[in-house]
């Protein structure tokens, strides 16, 4: 298999210069991930246009297989919404299409009406809701399929032609390596709330150095046990304040932690700011 290519890579392979794939992915390119539900935003409305349709979502996938939430929608100002309380419990009562489309295969029902026999619960529930038409286009990460785009026409039933799902699947592809970087920034943000929790109520000593012994980050502890302010220690040298006997032994510990990626521990004095010397 050959190697994943990153996301702006990704990006930047999808479709014409003009069709709805390639518009989303120069946006998508041009933000952060702080704006990417803005920009998920945008595409599911010109979606929603781009396949004649009077209402359009994101569904993802929550715990059960069947279970559907929407995250994003679009449907015109002057659309009535004759759904009755959340959206998201008409999408858990659709399980036969949820069963056609597990395989991650596009389901398109130009005409609710025909729907067989095994999806009469769901022919019921959107004709009461006034759809016409029906269209769910899987969204995938990798192979997994992680939600759907899904249209719906209320006003007058239509159609849709294979150029247009295949717009519609290289926009749902781009909608997985959005949400995939929005994911690993949240984590990211998380993972630095949790650090900074950490060492902002730590008791020890919890410092990050560069390649060349310079603090990068010290933290607030370093104030209560050795005087310090942590800002006054960023990029000055960890050697200033290590005890000349015990800094060769110091020095190969931290130079195999930063090799190997890891970690070490270290028995050394450290000069207080008034000049005295205490053991960590």
């Amino acid at each position: 298999m050959p190697p994943r290519s990153s996301s702006p890579d990704r990006l930047r392979a999808q479709g014409r210069p003009d069709s709805l794939a390639a518009v989303l992915a120069r946006q998508l390119l041009a933000v952060d991930a702080g704006e990417i539900d803005r920009v998920l935003a945008d595409a599911v409305a010109d979606a929603t246009r781009f396949v004649r349709c009077d209402r359009g979502l994101i569904a993802l996938r929550r715990g059960r297989e069947t279970e559907l939430v929407a995250s994003h929608e679009w449907a015109p100002d002057d659309f009535v919404d004759r759904w009755s309380g959340d959206v998201r419990e008409g999408l858990r009562a659709f399980r036969w299409a949820a069963k056609q489309i597990a395989a991650g295969s596009v389901l398109a029902i130009p005409d609710v009406r025909r729907l067989p026999d095994e999806a009469r619960d769901e022919r019921e529930v959107l004709l009461a809701h006034d759809v016409k038409s029906l269209l769910a286009i899987p969204v995938r990460s990798s192979e997994t399929t992680i939600g759907f785009q899904i249209f719906e026409a209320s006003r007058r039933a239509t159609s849709w032609d294979r150029h247009e799902l295949d717009e519609l699947e290289r926009v749902g592809e781009l909608i997985a390596i959005a949400l995939e970087r929005k994911c690993a920034e949240e984590e990211r943000l998380d993972s630095d709330l949790r650090f900074q929790t950490l060492t902002e109520h730590a008791t020890e000593l919890i410092s990050e150095l560069d390649a060349d012994g310079r603090y990068a980050y010290a933290s607030p502890s370093f104030t209560e046990l050795l005087g310090y302010d942590p800002d006054e220690l960023i990029g000055r040298s960890s050697r200033d304040i290590i005890h000349p006997q015990d800094l060769e032994d110091s020095c190969q510990g931290f130079r195999s932690a930063f090799d190997a990626f890891g970690t070490c521990q270290t028995q050394h004095r450290l000069r207080h700011r008034d000049g005295h010397w205490l053991w960590f």
